[in-house]
């Protein structure tokens, strides 16, 4: 999509993959037991004291991310055991974009995913592996569509400020068209990876699922500036990013203000807003004569 051209409900097929599009766990009485007990626990170290589990509100204790450990040698198993790998990797999504990965057990896992507690290292070999795949699964996909994004763009022979109105839309809206679909997974997944990337906990398996796709948008950029230092082009990608995810995670904080003008989820105002406001900073620092 380029310009003003959006179409929020429509996505690639190529994103709806085999254990991407799944059955996320919804918040139910089950979820709302597991999410109790995480809780507490994460009240008890907020705290410095036991706390009950019972009459513990999820919805008062603080979410967030904690440093996660590195990889470990992945088990190999046979195809018939995807159902289950899914299951556990829907399960352990929603709980860790919730209650980041130390606050979130094994146990909490398996016990949403309806599964024994030895599947996760049966089928992963390690907590930490298991959270690492849950991001790997969406960042792939969802890097390879902005990429294919960003080669129409290419393709276009787009100069000067339609260049990069062009090139944000190839970055933000193939995730806007994601959330359009109310599927909840993609939903968690940008919630996770926006408590990940402000938390500056960015170990080198992190970055080897989206360093491609912004090496890949930044050497485009910069052959379309090519007299623009490279802080310049570097900056004008961390910027994207990082006002992207803030869109996309849905933080609340406008509801915050005395008189909010729209809600955090409402896309159709939060995702122009972003796109233009990207671009003319853009249009700023590599065209500063056009201002």
């Amino acid at each position: 999509m380029f310009g003003n051209m959006r179409c929020y409900g429509r996505v690639s097929s190529r994103l709806c993959v085999s254990g991407v599009k799944s059955g996320v766990p919804k918040i139910t009485g089950k979820s709302k037991t597991v999410e109790g007990r995480i809780a507490a626990r994460r009240s008890r170290r907020l705290v410095g004291r036991a706390v009950k589990v019972t009459g513990i509100s999820s919805a008062n204790v603080l979410e967030g991310p904690e440093l996660v450990g590195a990889v470990t040698d992945m088990p190999v198993r046979s195809a018939r055991a995807e159902p289950i790998r899914r299951r556990l990797m829907d399960a352990a999504e929603l709980l860790f974009a919730r209650w980041g990965y130390t606050g979130v057990s094994v146990r909490d896992v398996t016990e949403l995913a309806g599964t024994r507690l030895a599947d996760v290292t049966y089928y992963f070999g390690s907590k930490q592996n298991l959270y690492f795949e849950v991001l790997k699964r969406r960042a792939t996909p969802l890097g390879e569509e902005r990429v294919r994004a960003l080669r129409k763009c290419d393709e276009a022979e787009l100069a000067g400020k339609n260049y990069i109105n062009g090139w944000v839309s190839a970055y933000l809206d193939p995730p806007l068209q994601l959330l359009a679909l109310g599927e909840p997974g993609w939903d968690y997944y940008f919630r996770l990876i926006a408590h990940v990337a402000y938390s500056r906990l960015w170990p080198d398996t992190f970055t080897t699922y989206y360093n491609f796709t912004a090496e890949q948008f930044m050497a485009s950029l910069a052959s379309k500036f090519p007299r623009a230092p490279r802080s310049h082009i570097q900056h004008c990608f961390l910027m994207l990013t990082a006002t992207t995810m803030y869109t996309l995670a849905r933080t609340g904080r406008v509801e915050s203000f005395a008189e909010p003008a729209f809600a955090s989820k409402d896309m159709d105002v939060a995702g122009p807003l972003t796109q233009d406001f990207v671009v003319q900073g853009m249009v700023g620092l590599l065209m500063p004569k056009s201002r």
